[in-house]
């Protein structure tokens, strides 16, 4: 899916009720389950309480620390006392932003109790239950739901290296899945890692599709079919035609005049009971299936006709 989110607590709490199941369809910031709001309300009443006795103890200092200048201002005071008078009022004003910051943390803190969607999409997995403790920050943490947008989705494809020219900027592949049969989907080419990893010989690739449909599910495994072998300058034999010579891997094949030649091939894929050759051969080659240890060069054969 182009866009796939693991929701986890962020608050330590019970679960009091959730709203949502696995499949049911959501939109953005709708409550999926609340977890128990009393302690954080009840913090955040107290956070509120204590600025408000604060912002009271500022506004008293800085109607002193007034009043203290004008009397300065008459000589009627030390200039210490007025001083002094500015300190205290500095920090109680240190103060009154340290209690704002703890009724915003509160405050965020209560709005976590509720969990909600972070875009439109479908609940794929749920793994809370009423009256469950959910703790963050756990290492073996299990996400509380899965919401996944399957509207667009990407399609990665890990090319051999002898397949990597086949990449082309803007280029579109069919691809089929097992719960379609009979059914093509096309995807566009996204991105491409231009890279070959060493441990695999392969060149990760990303499709996109359109999938407005939801006709596809995200973690699908796919068929794609590049068009064929172009660009790979791959040949495809079956291993019975091979020939194991000391100068290394060769084919027999027929010329034009029905004489018989060796030629060295490199395999580039091996499917088992074929394998794909990207040096040697050229399409069109009469290659000898099953040739005789005692078949050389220049020998003349003939091609039978097939049996009826």
């Amino acid at each position: 899916a182009f866009y796939t989110a693991t929701i986890y607590a962020q608050i330590t709490g019970y679960v009091q009720k959730w709203f949502t199941d696995i499949g049911a369809p959501v939109k953005a910031g709708q409550l999926l389950a609340q977890i128990d709001p009393r302690p954080y309300q009840a913090a955040l009443d107290q956070a509120q309480g204590q600025l408000a006795k604060d912002q009271a103890a500022l506004a008293g200092a800085e109607v002193d620390l007034n009043r203290y200048q004008q009397l300065m201002a008459a000589n009627a005071i030390a200039r210490q006392t007025v001083d002094d008078e500015a300190a205290t009022a500095a920090t109680d004003k240190g103060i009154v932003a340290s209690d704002k910051a703890n009724v915003e943390t509160a405050q965020i803190n209560l709005r976590y109790t509720r969990i909600v969607a972070p875009f439109d999409g479908v609940v794929t997995s749920r793994s809370l239950d009423v009256g469950q403790l959910v703790t963050p920050g756990t290492a073996s943490a299990t996400p509380l739901f899965t919401v996944t947008d399957p509207s667009k989705l990407r399609v990665y494809v890990r090319m051999p290296q002898s397949y990597s020219g086949l990449i082309q900027p803007g280029m579109s592949v069919n691809f089929t899945v097992p719960e379609h049969p009979g059914r093509t989907f096309r995807a566009t080419l996204a991105a491409s890692a231009d890279a070959i990893v060493s441990q695999s010989g392969t060149q990760l690739v990303q499709f996109q599709i359109d999938n407005s449909d939801h006709a596809l599910k995200p973690g699908d495994y796919a068929t794609m079919d590049f068009g064929g072998g172009k660009g790979a300058g791959g040949v495809r034999v079956p291993v019975t035609a091979l020939m194991f010579r000391d100068q290394g891997m060769m084919v027999s094949m027929i010329g034009k005049d029905g004489k018989v030649t060796m030629k060295p091939v490199h395999i580039s894929t091996d499917f088992g009971t074929a394998v794909e050759v990207d040096t040697g051969l050229r399409s069109g080659d009469q290659v000898i299936d099953n040739p005789p240890d005692s078949l050389r060069p220049g020998d003349r054969v003939r091609v039978g006709a097939p049996a009826a």
